[in-house]
């Protein structure tokens, strides 16, 4: 039995409910329960449901009972991306809400950090993935706006900022690295018996009229071929 305040979290469609209770696992079955009989108390809440299907159960944090309306109303202000129907915990609540405050939740903002830090993509392909705006890894990257990420994750911080300098580097020489790896990597077409070094994706295509995305695509393994060629481990 644990007292504290909750989420109901559809992580994908990055919507969240926040909530608190004095059994937060009961709570949680109840929601279910309502969920599925189409007798939720919200209806923001059950529309969610019906279109993404049971949400996941976030344990935001465990405190006494009697701070349980002061740590919603905190959790509930760090988030943009609720489906509370009305202000939690805040007295005299009960008022409609809408948070137009921050364009990104912090869950985004964290899913776009967790890109950067990887290095694995370019910051055209995180934007795209993320439905961001280019302008926003700048902002994340520079420290001067959203700063709690640079103070909560220090080491990744400077891990991401090393590897948008290296990228950096890579597009003013006029190339583009290979995606999320420092190996050397080889691709082999057996039709045309040819085994290539692959230093440059870019130049690489243009050689060989192929289509960039896919062959970043093929070195990332989430492909098998394309035009003849496969990834080759000698």
């Amino acid at each position: 039995m644990t007292i504290g305040i909750y989420a109901l979290s559809w992580e994908e469609q990055d919507l969240i409910y926040i909530g608190q209770s004095v059994n937060i696992e009961s709570r949680f079955k109840k929601h279910l329960r309502l969920l599925c009989f189409n007798n939720h108390f919200n209806h923001r809440v059950q529309t969610t449901y019906k279109l993404y299907g049971k949400p996941v159960l976030f344990i935001l944090e465990i405190c006494l009972e009697d701070e349980l309306n002061y740590k919603e109303y905190y959790w509930f202000k760090e988030f943009n991306n609720t489906l509370n129907i009305a202000v939690p915990g805040e007295p005299g609540g009960g008022k409609s809400w809408r948070n137009s405050n921050a364009k990104y939740s912090k869950i985004k903002l964290l899913r776009v950090f967790s890109r950067l830090v990887s290095g694995k993509l370019s910051f055209s392909e995180i934007a795209i993935k993320e439905q961001v705006s280019k302008s926003l890894l700048d902002h994340i990257l520079s420290g001067d706006n959203h700063t709690w990420i640079k103070d909560s994750y220090p080491d990744e911080f400077i891990k991401a900022k090393e590897y948008a300098t290296n990228r950096k580097q890579f597009n003013d020489r006029g190339g583009r690295p290979i995606i999320g790896s420092t190996r050397i990597i080889y691709l082999i077409n057996s039709d045309l018996n040819k085994l290539e070094k692959i230093n440059n994706i870019c130049e690489f295509c243009r050689t060989n009229n192929l289509h960039q995305s896919a062959i970043s695509l093929l070195i990332k393994r989430q492909r098998q071929s394309h035009k003849g060629w496969k990834l080759y481990t000698p």
